[in-house]
């Protein structure tokens, strides 16, 4: 079973879909128990909960979340325009609300719908909760109710776990929160009727057209019949960039026009600056020097690179698969590599080490934090394949065949140790020679292992270390099939437990290991730097993505 196939990870994705709700208790906390507070809350709950893709089912789902807010006190009594003009709605106040919130989360479903490519919906997300942000500090009565101050921040963290961390279905449930915080937010405040305006026109008058027409608007198959998408092919802007700067544009000059009326023209023409940086984008779209693309999420030989790191799309029985075939095949050594996230890192810093994880025949993901970060950069790994796993599946193997194995690395007497107790686990296993890791001439190993004539070589001696053993008797004619373990020989040897299966499947081994050996609580410090890069490497996908780079091999 692997790892994403384990109850917990399947709780945990249940908790996932309800990040937006669980970002929104700070609100609460903040607050207080006030009814428009808890109103954002239920809301966000109710639109986490599971629904289908399509349906009425989702309709009712967001009426459902409107209705609870609506029933804590978000309501519009009244309208205003930017000319002072107030038309009171009395008691068609309940009913408008509810089909004005239902409607623009309709809109923004078809917008969802018509053109979901996931760094385009995230974009019209950010531009959507920064237009609410800009209103705040336009409006100082908007200014003056805490809910209106605290929900355009709260977009904003929506829409940033978004673009980190969410994928498929919890990406719909970002769009329709943003849609309804977006709505709450237009009729929570004093300004009413001017905010809803400028945060209503860019889906009404993009969303509107794309869900109603979208196959005659802006189809990928109708370009050469079109004439808006034949305009946009000769101009050379994709699709998914007029829509962004369709939107971008509604929303400043939606903007502007409540600056205009409420502060000065001057203030209102100040958004016309969105023009030359739109102008610049597309610029750089089409003209960014090659140098400056990223690089792609899977390489030229197939692997799935994880911060420059190539890794093999093997579960544990391909990578078994694979290994048996090359003690079938023993042509030439071959070298088999198990990075975890802590190597990936120091990959970065060590060209020798990089080489050797790209030259190596398999690399496999020992650590659970490469199979998450693979997930978030959209090259998704099977699962983890740790060194002690791949070895266990491969020793009665071994046996069975008559391959002799050899044993090196560990402290003195760990190898020696470890066969023992190897042989004993699995009949028939032969043990042609140990060796602790503790020399400084390895030519006099070298010469040892071929002496012993092993068809399989463990090494265990720590990164990068092992690898730069592995790589330079790599370069014989002829030798084993090696797998570098690190300290897994200890393991075989009985020196230290392993983390019981239940933490594995958590993907808490590492902490295990911390409570075990509380002198590696140094290196656990790698790990929220890898969740950094990785996050800063999600983002820059996304921005690609975004800009329609082609990807370099």
């Amino acid at each position: 079973m692997t790892p994403l196939q384990g109850l917990p990870i399947r709780g945990a994705r249940r908790v996932a879909a309800l990040v937006p709700f669980l970002l929104s208790v700070p609100l609460l906390l903040a607050l207080g128990p006030q009814p428009q507070v808890v109103g954002v809350c239920v809301g966000l709950f109710l639109l986490s909960l599971p629904s289908p893709a399509h349906g009425p089912a989702r309709w009712i789902q967001g009426l459902a979340a409107i209705g609870a807010a609506v029933a804590l006190g978000f309501r519009i009594p009244f309208l205003t325009d930017p000319g002072g003009g107030v038309l009171a709605l009395g008691g068609f106040c309940i009913p408008f609300t509810l089909l004005w919130g239902t409607a623009v989360l309709g809109v923004r479903e078809g917008l969802r719908l018509a053109a979901p490519r996931p760094a385009l919906q995230l974009s019209i997300d950010l531009l959507l909760a920064v237009d609410a942000l800009l209103l705040v500090l336009a409006f100082p009565q908007a200014r003056a109710v805490p809910v209106a101050q605290a929900l355009p921040l709260l977009l904003l963290a929506i829409v940033l776990w978004g673009a980190v961390f969410a994928r498929g279905r919890r990406l719909a449930i970002v769009h329709r929160s943003v849609a309804f915080g977006l709505v709450l937010f237009g009729i929570g405040g004093v300004t009413k009727g001017a905010v809803s305006l400028s945060l209503v026109a860019p889906l009404a008058m993009i969303g509107l057209p794309m869900m109603t027409a979208s196959s005659a608007f802006l189809a990928s198959g109708a370009v050469s019949a079109r004439p808006l998408p034949r305009l946009l092919a000769r101009l050379g802007i994709s699709r998914e960039g007029f829509v962004l700067s369709a939107v971008a544009l509604v929303s400043a000059f939606a903007l502007g026009g409540i600056l205009a009326a409420y502060h000065s023209v001057i203030a209102g023409c100040s958004v016309l600056l969105v023009v030359p940086l739109l102008a610049l984008a597309h610029w750089a779209a089409t003209h960014l020097p090659r140098g400056w693309r990223l690089e792609p999420v899977e390489t030229r030989f197939g692997r799935i690179r994880v911060l420059g790191v190539g890794f093999d799309r093997v579960d544990l029985a391909a990578a078994t698969a694979r290994v048996e075939r090359m003690l079938a095949e023993p042509a030439r050594p071959r070298v088999i590599v198990t990075p975890n996230s802590l190597s990936v890192l120091r990959a970065k810093r060590d060209p020798a080490l990089f080489s050797a994880y790209t030259r190596a025949d398999l690399v496999l993901p020992d650590g659970i934090g490469v199979v998450w970060a693979s997930r978030w950069l959209r090259g998704p790994l099977p699962e983890r394949v740790t060194g002690v796993d791949l070895a266990e599946a491969i020793l009665p193997i071994a046996a069975r065949s008559r391959i002799p194995v050899f044993l090196l690395g560990g402290r003195p007497g760990v190898a020696k140790r470890a066969g023992a107790r190897l042989a004993e686990r699995f009949p028939g296993l032969s043990i042609a020679g140990t060796r602790d890791g503790y020399f400084t001439d390895a030519g006099k190993i070298h010469r040892a292992i071929e002496a012993a004539r092993p068809g399989l070589l463990f090494v265990g001696m720590g990164v990068p270390r092992q690898e730069r053993f592995m790589m330079r008797y790599a370069e014989g004619a002829c030798g084993p099939v090696m797998i570098g373990l690190g300290g897994a020989l200890d393991l075989f040897a009985g020196d230290r437990r392993r983390a019981p299966r239940a933490w594995r499947r958590l993907g808490l081994e590492w902490l295990y290991r911390i409570v075990q050996e509380p002198r590696r609580i140094g290196a656990a410090w790698a790990i929220p730097q890898f969740i950094l890069r990785a996050a800063v490497a999600r983002l820059r996908l996304a921005v690609r993505e975004l800009l329609a780079l082609p990807a370099e091999t």
